[in-house]
């Protein structure tokens, strides 16, 4: 290997963790990364692992560990988060990955669900909240690190106090590294937790006893820790947990335990753990069932920026292979195909990689991304044969690409029916509000589930909850349909107040439809009822989901005595019968609007299903 090549080799990290095995690559330039799970693992295998592992955190550490040690009964939820599940299955080692569980489009059951090993979705979890804690670095990061990353200043003052019965975040917890019971008391007790991590009476005794001499501090726990990181705890004579294991003669297995009581103790008091908790939600049908031999290997992008010509440029690593793909300016990567993608065997690629001097295990992705400034400016066939690839696979012919202009004017053409959603960052939907720039998909998610938790207002319309909150001075709503006999689930969810939230205008070109003139003008038929009614419908209208807006009002309507104009049933009719509704809330549709005429239109009728039934 040149040193050319060694200097930037040099520069990617490698991080294994010693108990799971998984190795993670990065490059810290772009940044990077990749992950190799173990080889014991079939492709699919940890394909369908990782994607179980990586919605969750450490808390729902805490519900698999309970899990673990009293398997729920199958189809019982043990924990969700957004649209992903895990959910018990008849075998108590196993659990079913449930993804999509929460959205729903035209009535249809979008879930799939897998069954995965419970215990390797377990450590896959904690491998990664090890690789993004920094634990996995080298040198790793001090447990006091991850303290001050999860608390404020004044928090970490009360950290430094003795726990006690009355500190309100003293309620006992499960470790998510260890699966045991984290006890408060006039001193903390741990004790394992059914069989997880087991360990004899004697055993637990003697942890307990090290666990003591730490204190009852979050320093004195982070202090204990960070001594125990040592394979040799000579060099950690200093602290007198590090002296006592080494006089009790704990072996390496419970050496570790011991740590990770310590990390665990820390988390719990951050506030990042769970207690155990009753389960309670049933699954009654879970979607389609996908075995591990139809799991397509999950395949990882990254894009590596743009060429000379302007033509937007990503890699990815995938189940056929290792792809090189350019798209052009105003293609959006990830609706669009590519104009040349350019595929490597899988076996190819990891022979240039060894080639350049990289360990067998390390991640092609970060590897190659190195080279991104070489592959722009020589295209990627002439940079794998100047590095003396010569099997792939070109694919010249132009897929027809949408780009971002044409896919506005898609939308808008096909206004008729404009989709909930679409107020993310940066999507620019006509008449849609977005989230402020500097809030991460994750921040969105985890306030949306913060709102429906803990909402300032909650306005039951119909069907319909409306759920609103405030967080950094952006107020937003999240929309949720509760039927009786069935899951409740998220519609859409929205900014409508907040300076740092965009409003898109409707182009002066914007094409006439029934939608928004029919929402704009239903609004105002409802404008004398009770403002909290009326804010929340006036709020959709803004926040461009007219859908809501309609399905609201017309339920306001009758239950406020409204008459709406015929030219209003009249729009509203054909927008039912022409299936701008969701099959899903059709019924609820026809019931609502069949009240209306009922009332006030006796002597009408409308055809609102097909040719032989009216209204």
């Amino acid at each position: 290997m040149t040193e050319y090549f060694a200097e930037r080799i040099s520069t990617l990290r490698y991080a294994t963790h010693p108990r799971r095995n998984i190795v993670h690559t990065l490059n810290p330039a772009l940044p990077v990364g990749g992950s190799v799970l173990p080889p014991s693992m079939s492709p699919r295998r940890a394909t369908a692992v990782s994607k179980a592992a990586s919605p969750f955190n450490y808390g729902d550490a805490c519900l698999i560990w309970q899990h673990l040690a009293d398997p729920a009964p199958a189809r019982t939820e043990i924990t969700a988060i957004d649209d992903d599940a895990l959910v018990a299955s008849p075998d108590p080692e196993m659990v079913f990955h449930v993804d999509s569980a929460d959205y729903w489009h035209d009535g249809e059951d979008p879930r799939i669900y897998r069954e995965v090993p419970v215990r390797e979705v377990l450590d896959q979890l904690l491998d990664t909240l090890d690789h993004h804690s920094g634990l996995l670095d080298d040198p790793p990061a001090s447990a006091h690190d991850l303290w001050n990353r999860f608390v404020s200043s004044d928090e970490y003052q009360y950290s430094r106090r003795p726990l006690t019965f009355t500190d309100s975040r003293t309620t006992e917890s499960i470790g998510p590294y260890t699966g045991w019971r984290l006890i408060p008391g006039e001193r903390v007790c741990v004790k394992p937790l059914g069989r997880n991590n087991f360990r004899t009476p004697e055993q637990v005794r003697v942890i307990q006893a090290v666990v003591d001499l730490a204190g009852s501090t979050v320093d004195g726990w982070c202090d204990a820790h960070d001594a125990l990181r040592s394979d040799d705890l000579r060099s950690s004579r200093t602290s007198v947990v590090a002296a006592e294991i080494l006089a009790r003669g704990l072996g390496a297995d419970d050496r570790r335990l011991v740590r990770e009581v310590f990390l665990d103790l820390m988390l719990w008091q951050a506030g990042q753990t769970s207690g155990p908790q009753p389960l309670k939600n049933q699954y009654q049908t879970l979607g389609a069932f996908i075995p591990e031999s139809e799991v397509a290997c999950g395949s990882v992008y990254r894009s590596i920026g743009v060429d000379a010509a302007g033509y937007k440029m990503s890699i990815h690593f995938g189940e056929s292979g290792f792809e090189f793909s350019s798209y052009t300016p105003d293609s959006l990567s990830f609706l669009s195909e590519p104009e040349l993608r350019v595929t490597v065997p899988r076996e190819g690629i990891r022979q240039l990689c060894e080639g350049f001097g990289v360990p067998s295990y390390a991640h092609p992705l970060p590897v190659v991304s190195l080279f991104a400034d070489e592959i722009h400016v020589l295209g990627p066939q002439e940079w794998l044969r100047r590095n003396g690839v010569v099997d792939w696979v070109e694919d010249y012919t132009p897929v027809p690409s949408s780009s971002a202009a044409d896919l506005t004017r898609d939308f808008v053409a096909t206004m008729h029916r404009p989709p909930a959603g679409g107020h993310g960052s940066g999507v620019g939907l006509p008449g849609k509000s977005e989230f402020p720039p500097n809030w991460s998909r994750e921040t969105v998610m985890e306030r949306l589930r913060k709102v429906t938790l803990e909402p300032r207002t909650r306005t039951v319309i119909g069907s319909t909850v409306f759920y609103e909150g405030e967080f950094d001075d952006v107020w937003l709503c999240v929309i949720r349909r509760q039927r009786k006999g069935k899951h409740s689930r998220t519609i859409t969810a929205y900014p409508f107040a907040g300076d740092d939230v965009v409003f898109n205008e409707f182009p002066d070109d914007y094409p006439r439809n029934l939608v928004i003139p029919a929402a704009r003008a239903i609004c105002e038929d409802v404008d004398s009822t009770p403002s909290k009614y009326t804010r929340l419908i006036r709020n959709a209208l803004a926040c461009g989901e007219p859908y809501e807006v309609i399905l609201a009002a017309l339920h306001v309507a009758e239950k406020f005595q409204i008459a709406l104009p015929l030219e209003r049933m009249n729009t509203v009719a054909q927008l039912i019968f022409s299936g701008f509704f969701n099959p899903v809330d059709k019924s609820e549709l026809v019931e609502v609007f069949s009240a209306l005429a009922e009332r006030d239109y006796p002597e009408k009728s409308w055809v609102l299903v097909d040719s032989t039934s009216c209204i």
